[in-house]
C-alpha cells in the first residue's frame, strides 16, 4: 500500500515565553511578521526555479494486485477510469484494449500497416482523458486519432491541414510531435520534433500559442521527449538527457524546474496529482513535488526491463518487456 502524501513548503511553529523589549507589542509583532514574510518568500523563490530531490526510505510492493503475460513489443501502457487497459505495438502497428469487467482476459484491437482509416504506421503514443475518448499519435501518418472506447475513430487531426490553416508552411515550419496532451478543454499541446516547441491547438484546429524551443529563457527546451498534465492543469515536460523536467502552466508560462536525485537517471514520468512516478528499466521513484522528496519503490517482476508506467484512479500499471503488472494503492 502507497501513501500519497502533499506537504507544505515551510512549516514552523512558534513558542514565546516572558519576552521583555522597550518596543511597543504591536511594533515587535510588525517586525516578526516582515521577517516571516522575507523567509517564506526566500525559501518559495528558490523552490520554483529548481526543486531537487531527497531520499526517503525504499517501499516494498508485494503481492501484485494483477500480473498478466504479453506477447509482442509493446511501448505504451494507459488505464482509463474503468481500470481498461490500454497497449500500443508500434512494430505491428497496433493499438490493443485489455477490458477490466471481463477479467482482462477479452481484448479489442485496431490497427495493421495503413496509410488511412483504421489503418496505422508507426503509432508512438496513446492518452484515454476521460470515459468517452481515447487519443493515437499516428506517428508516420502525421494525425491525431480521437476514438470511442470501442476504438471507432470519430475524428482525425492531420498534421499537414493543421500547418496549411495556420499558414506554418510560409515560414517553412512543419508540425511533427513527437508526443502530446489534452487537456480537459479538448486542446491539444503537440511537442514538436522541429522546432521542440510546444505547439497549443485549439478544439477548432486554430494555433493558439506556442512556447519553449532553444530560445526561451529557463523555459527553453533543449531536447524534449515527452509532455504530461496532472490534475492542477500544469505541464510536465522531460528532457532525459538533461534529466530534469521543465514546468509550464496551460499558457505556456514556465513555473520552475524539478531536478531529481542525480543518483537516479530516469527514462520517463507518470504523474498524478502532486507526485510524480519516474522510472527506469529498473526502478521507481515516488517523487513529491511540494516535499521534493523521493522514494523509490521496489516491485515484484519476471525479470523483464521496464518500458512504461502509468497510474490512474490507485492503480499503478506497470508494463514491461514480458507482462503487465497491476498494483492496487
Amino acid at each position: 500500500m502507497i501513501q500519497l502524501y502533499s506537504d507544505g513548503l515551510l512549516s514552523t511553529k512558534w513558542k514565546c515565553n516572558n519576552i521583555t523589549s522597550s518596543l511597543p507589542v504591536h511594533q515587535m509583532i510588525l517586525s516578526l511578521c516582515k521577517s516571516l514574510l522575507w523567509l517564506t518568500l526566500l525559501i518559495i523563490s528558490g523552490a520554483q526555479h529548481s526543486l531537487s530531490g531527497q531520499m526517503l526510505p525504499d517501499t516494498l510492493l508485494a503481492n501484485p494486485w494483477i500480473q498478466l503475460p504479453i506477447e509482442g513489443r509493446m511501448t505504451d501502457i494507459e488505464l482509463d477510469e474503468e481500470g481498461n487497459i490500454y497497449l500500443l505495438e508500434p512494430s505491428k502497428h497496433k493499438l490493443h484494449k485489455w477490458f477490466a469487467d471481463r477479467g482482462y482476459d477479452s481484448t479489442l484491437t485496431i490497427g495493421g500497416k495503413g496509410v488511412s482509416g483504421e489503418g496505422l504506421n508507426k503509432p508512438s503514443q496513446i492518452r484515454v482523458t476521460n470515459r468517452q475518448a481515447v487519443y493515437c499519435l499516428d506517428l508516420m501518418n502525421r494525425r491525431l486519432l480521437v476514438l470511442n472506447t470501442n476504438l471507432k475513430i470519430v475524428k482525425e487531426v492531420n498534421f499537414l491541414t493543421l500547418e496549411q490553416n495556420n499558414r506554418m508552411g510560409d515560414q517553412g515550419n512543419q508540425i511533427w510531435p513527437i508526443g502530446f496532451e489534452v487537456a480537459p478543454t479538448g486542446d491539444l499541446f503537440l511537442l514538436n520534433q522541429e522546432d521542440n516547441k510546444i505547439l497549443k491547438v485549439d478544439v477548432f484546429g486554430r494555433l493558439q500559442t506556442a512556447f519553449g524551443g532553444l530560445d526561451y529563457g529557463e523555459g527553453s527546451l533543449p531536447d524534449p521527449n515527452e509532455i504530461l498534465m496532472n490534475e492542477q492543469n500544469l505541464l510536465f515536460v522531460t528532457d532525459t538527457v538533461a534529466q530534469e523536467i521543465k514546468v509550464f502552466d496551460l499558457f505556456g508560462i514556465y513555473k520552475y524546474t524539478i531536478k531529481p536525485n542525480p543518483d537516479f537517471r530516469f527514462q520517463g514520468i507518470a504523474v498524478m496529482g502532486n507526485n510524480l512516478l519516474l522510472y527506469n528499466a529498473v526502478d521507481i521513484i515516488l517523487y513529491n513535488i511540494m516535499t521534493q522528496r523521493e522514494r523509490r519503490i521496489q516491485v515484484q517482476t519476471r525479470g523483464g526491463r521496464i518500458i512504461d508506467v502509468d497510474i490512474s484512479h490507485r492503480i499503478l500499471a506497470i508494463l514491461t518487456e514480458n507482462e503487465v503488472i497491476l498494483y492496487q494503492i
